[in-house]
């Protein structure tokens, strides 16, 4: 099994959880775990690589689905 890379939050630090962020424009900190990612693909269009995708896990246990 691979070894896994942790790094530490220090404790002031000031951070949101996906939950509590807010629309429009503004300066906010999560934290965040990347579960999963893989790439997009137009299968209409021979394969034509549209973007990544992304699975975020906060510590709440919430869940991002990201584009």
């Amino acid at each position: 099994m691979a070894a896994i890379d942790v790094v530490p939050i220090p404790t002031n630090a000031n951070y949101v959880a996906f939950d509590d962020l807010r629309l429009g424009r503004s300066t906010q900190q999560v934290v965040g775990r990347l579960l999963r990612f893989w790439d997009a693909r137009n299968i209409k269009k021979d394969g034509q690589f549209m973007g990544i995708v992304l699975l975020l896990l906060d510590e709440k246990c919430s869940v991002i689905h990201a584009f």
